[in-house]
């Protein structure tokens, strides 16, 4: 996978705790803990920030969709649930060779792929790569709602698969997943520049979510190989 790196503004975490003893104090926590949540959620909601940085796009704090109740869907997408995320920004573009290169200058690539996404990088080197840059990868759920919005579409462009708008090679097309792709922009080893599919940029503005190369994220993986 390629590293496209995320950053964002903490929130704390408040913990309210009842002892089984003291029935009504659980209570009126679990009462408290449920309006703290709402007050901070709110406050994430509707404070200003900075605007986002060169390459970066924002996205604002609050609910979204995320996963599926598709019979089609893993197990581990399911179900389809409502998440809180905290505003973040995320890159535009997934990392390329060349951005790579100057943070491990024994990176490699066949000339003329200086723009192709990065790939062939195991989690630890990606990590190591956004803390180079003073960023981080971004979570799951960070990702997902970065790629397909508030509304719970499949694909960042809706519903309905059109080859025009990711970069999927024949062979991994699928009746059920995506049509064979029609748009004959494949570049060197199935990958694209960056934007190259205009038609399938998400509702925050972030390219190549869907196709071109796997992206890691800084949960909910297995590093046992490169991506």
């Amino acid at each position: 996978a390629d590293a496209r790196v995320g950053v964002t503004r903490s929130a704390g975490r408040w913990v309210l705790l009842g002892t089984a003893a003291a029935v009504c104090l659980a209570v009126l926590a679990g009462m408290a803990g449920l309006t703290v949540r709402t007050l901070v959620r709110h406050r994430l909601q509707t404070m200003t920030y900075a605007p986002p940085p060169p390459g970066m796009v924002w996205v604002p704090a609050g609910d979204f969709l995320m996963g599926s109740d598709s019979p089609e869907s893993e197990p581990d997408e399911r179900p389809l649930r409502t998440v809180f995320v905290p505003a973040f920004c995320i890159d535009r573009y997934e990392v390329t060779n060349a951005a790579f290169r100057r943070f491990r200058p024994e990176h490699t690539f066949p000339p003329g792929e200086d723009d192709l996404p990065v790939t062939h990088v195991t989690h630890a080197e990606a990590e190591a790569y956004c803390r180079w840059i003073g960023k981080r990868l971004p979570t799951d759920a960070e990702w997902e709602k970065a790629a397909r919005g508030t509304d719970g579409r499949r694909y960042p462009w809706g519903n309905v698969f059109d080859p025009r708008n990711a970069n999927v090679r024949d062979g991994l097309a699928s009746a059920s997943l995506a049509p064979p792709s029609a748009s004959g922009v494949c570049a060197a080893g199935g990958k694209a520049p960056g934007g190259s599919f205009p038609g399938g940029v998400s509702p925050y503005g972030c390219q190549d979510m869907a196709g071109n190369v796997w992206e890691w994220v800084s949960d909910s993986f297995s590093d046992d190989g490169c991506w």
